[in-house]
């Protein structure tokens, strides 16, 4: 067994991986609070979660019983995942280890699996969570409006739109073979989810179908956070990079030929941009796709560099 203290590095840019982690793998809705409670409290060597307060049953109609909580959490804890690794390598491992269950004070001991902590703590940037704000993700009361929020919030300093096919969306809400008409998959699935996410959280979305020949072949999702009085300050510039991070980082100034162009964070932006337009390419590999775009870009000499190239990356201005 790999010695824990020895660096791990990661196939593929952190937050992909961990998102991929309990997607399609029907968590449900309590199982993905406690989890999600977990990283927003990741820097902890131990988390001592308070059933009431923070499983998502304050102020709301339903209280989970003390069996409810440890049913989640051997859910948790028995579900294997596979971690693909550098040099066609795979971890096998569970989302958590351990867990202490406190019958008496009413709370559970536990922490995230820490071979893959790493991943999961760049994941925690990106959607914001903090022990203070996940009042707003609890408040959503359906696994499948619970990861269809994360995945639009992952996005939500770098895009206001998203386009994924249908059966990909199954796949990451575990609905594969269910909902063969598209129509009832809209009135039970999308329309829920969009309503939910509109009343409950502090994002507005709405999204549009997309038709391949007569089928509905995609959907576009369209969203924004919600305006308040006190604009929030930018936390993707406050992310201090993984070892695994700077690997890929450096990795593409290399094979791009950069030097001065970008800052770490605009490469590890483009870099996330990439690896999700490549990942369903099997002839593509994400450095060439980016070398290629980034030449159109340099070639077209804009005003804005990184706003083009970025641009250029997601609608694939070279063909690559």
């Amino acid at each position: 067994m790999k010695d824990k203290k020895e660096l791990i590095v990661y196939d593929k840019p952190n937050s992909l991986i961990a998102m991929k982690l309990y997607e399609g793998k029907a968590l449900t809705a309590l199982q993905l609070n406690i989890f999600t409670y977990l990283i927003a409290n990741i820097d902890e060597v131990n988390c001592f979660v308070d059933i009431q307060e923070y499983s998502g049953t304050a102020n709301t109609s339903h209280n989970y019983t003390i069996s409810e909580i440890e049913d989640a959490l051997m859910g948790l804890k028995t579900k294997a995942f596979k971690v693909p690794l550098e040099d066609n390598k795979i971890l096998i491992t569970s989302l958590i280890d351990d867990a202490i269950v406190d019958r008496r004070n009413n709370r559970v001991e536990c922490s995230i699996n820490d071979n893959i902590k790493p991943l999961f703590k760049e994941l925690k940037i990106k959607l914001g969570y903090t022990k203070g704000n996940l009042r707003t993700y609890f408040e959503i009361r359906s696994a499948n409006a619970k990861i269809i929020y994360e995945m639009l919030k992952q996005w939500q300093n770098t895009k206001y739109e998203i386009i994924i096919t249908v059966s990909e969306l199954k796949e990451k809400l575990n609905l594969i073979g269910n909902y063969k008409a598209f129509k009832d998959f809209e009135i039970n699935v999308l329309k829920k989810t969009k309503d939910e996410i509109n009343s409950s959280t502090d994002m507005t979305v709405s999204y549009a179908k997309i038709k391949k020949g007569r089928s509905i072949h995609a959907i576009k999702f369209i969203f924004a956070i919600k305006k308040t009085e006190t604009n929030e300050n930018d936390e993707m510039d406050k992310i201090s990079f993984q070892i695994q991070d700077k690997i890929h980082i450096n990795k593409a100034k290399e094979k791009l030929m950069i030097v001065d162009e970008f800052s770490d964070i605009q490469i590890y932006k483009l870099l996330m941009i990439a690896q999700e337009k490549v990942e369903n390419k099997k002839d593509v590999d994400v450095y060439s796709y980016m070398f290629k775009n980034l030449y159109y870009t340099r070639k077209k000499q804009p005003k804005n560099m990184f706003s083009y190239y970025m641009k250029a990356l997601e609608e694939n201005y070279a063909n690559a």
